[in-house]
């Protein structure tokens, strides 16, 4: 297998979630409400830091569960 099937994804919790999106004609609600603990995507999404504080933005596609 190659080295990236190892990848685990990571987590992380959900700070804030922006508005509906429009995809094939239909609107698409956010999956998460800010507070939720999630699984994502390790390739998922962007990072931006602030500080010593990183931050990662992520399309609803990206986000693989939510932790109970």
């Amino acid at each position: 297998l190659p080295e990236s099937a190892e990848e685990k994804p990571k987590h992380g919790t959900v700070l804030a979630v922006g508005g509906a999106v429009m995809q094939d004609g239909a609107e698409v609600k956010a999956p998460v409400k800010k507070g939720d603990n999630v699984i994502y995507k390790k390739w998922g999404g962007n990072d931006f830091k602030v500080g010593e504080v990183e931050y990662q933005f992520l399309k609803f596609e990206d986000i693989l569960a939510t932790i109970k």
